[in-house]
């Protein structure tokens, strides 16, 4: 939207080359795909929001000039002058386009209601690494059955309601996924007569998330299995899943993390909520034309930073000691201190952001009891390209990858 105001139209070209560069966790990503910029293009023309005579050529398109609309216009300009109300607007873009955003809140709150939304998308327990095995060993056997109920139990004993799923149809689903995976994978690498071996880790991995997403987010609610939609197809492949949390994450609605030490998953909960007019608060932002099926109407949570202050800083000075005990590390991992923080608080990470930069802003100026150092530097157990792929923490326009907290006096 930029561009068109600065050219007056723009290309697909040019689109490519003025977003050759931008920033995933802490990589530099040097070029968009093809397919990423034929997605943007598409999503931009669905919300009414660029124009032009599109024709397409293998599903890609073709076409030599794009430019504003009148409601391009508008949203770019709430962009420069409003940027939560911009939020609030794309949200319900998001939803009138795809009817994710506010079905996946609510399918949250219905898994887990007595645990503010929470629920947990499987993985096997980091300590299991087992060697490859040979592409021709596609069997189902008792080590993967024992894995699947082990990250099942784990889940189960520290968070209870996260995952609340049969043992045989969460086995049952787990290794149809595993079969099918192997089967797929077989035909995307025939030919590439160098690869004879697997990883079992990650093939399980994707199983588990497979299963997972299928048991949690398919047309039936799991607790009633009563259908939302008059329709068998899933609202939610996996794949798609994997595009939405992040996408969810940015709009404020989610949080997820892989990376809690305890739970062997993705930990995904609700930042936004739906209720009744009479219960909106003001550290609620109420979008309208959003609704459930009960009425109720979707409210991002955003708490006012001079009222979520004290509390802030005590769960964040009281989880960097965690960090710091298990670690030994004056400075740790600003991300791990990031993820708890919104978890126990129900915050977003951009709130969480925002908030540390206005911390760290009253620790400089003496005015809070907390001795708050940033740092951009990376350790080494950053630099795997997992870690490095991570959501960042953004303080003030800098990548922040360390943090030490300490009481004065």
């Amino acid at each position: 939207m930029n561009l068109a105001q600065k050219y007056g139209s723009f290309s697909k070209e040019i689109l490519a080359e003025e977003l050759s560069e931008r920033v995933k966790g802490l990589l530099l990503i040097r070029e968009l795909s093809p397919s990423a910029l034929d997605k943007l293009l598409k999503e931009l023309k669905a919300f009414g929001w660029v124009s032009g005579d599109i024709t397409t050529q293998n599903g890609s398109f073709d076409i030599k000039s794009f430019k504003l609309t009148e409601s391009g216009k508008t949203a770019y300009d709430l962009y420069n002058s409003n940027n939560r109300e911009f939020l609030h607007l794309l949200i319900r873009k998001m939803h009138e386009e795809y009817t994710i955003p506010g079905w996946f809140v609510n399918r949250l709150w219905q898994i887990n209601p007595k645990g503010r939304g929470q629920v947990i998308i499987p993985a096997p327990v980091k300590a299991w690494n087992p060697s490859g095995r040979l592409w021709e060993n596609k069997e189902w056997d008792i080590e993967l059955e024992e894995q699947t109920l082990e990250s099942k139990r784990i889940i189960n004993k520290l968070a209870t309601g996260s995952f609340e799923v049969e043992d045989s149809n969460w086995i049952d689903e787990v290794k149809n996924a595993w079969l099918s995976q192997g089967e797929t994978v077989r035909k995307k690498y025939q030919g590439l007569k160098d690869v004879t071996h697997y990883s079992p880790r990650r093939r399980l991995a994707l199983a588990m998330r497979a299963a997972a997403v299928h048991i949690l987010f398919n047309t039936s609610i799991p607790s009633t299995k009563k259908s939302e939609f008059n329709t068998i197809k899933s609202p939610l492949e996996p794949r798609s899943f994997s595009a939405w949390c992040p996408r969810l994450d940015e709009l404020e609605l989610i949080f997820y993390t892989d990376f809690n030490p305890k739970i062997p998953g993705r930990i995904i909960f609700p930042i936004a909520s739906f209720k009744d007019k009479v219960a909106i608060s003001g550290k609620y932002e109420e979008i309208n034309e959003i609704q459930n099926l009960e009425g109720k109407h979707i409210c991002l949570h955003k708490p006012e930073w001079v009222k979520l202050k004290p509390l802030f800083l005590e769960v964040l000075y009281i989880e960097s000691q965690v960090l710091y005990r298990r670690t030994k590390a004056l400075y740790v991992s600003v991300q791990d201190l990031r993820d708890e923080v919104c978890r126990q608080l129900r915050i977003s990470s951009a709130s969480f952001n925002e908030f540390l930069h206005l911390a760290t802003i009253e620790s400089l100026e003496k005015e809070s009891n907390l001795r708050i150092s940033l740092e951009t530097d990376i350790r080494e157990d950053q630099r795997n390209s997992y870690q490095q792929r991570r959501r960042p923490v953004i303080v003030n326009n800098n990548l922040i990858s360390l943090i030490a907290i300490t009481k004065a006096g």
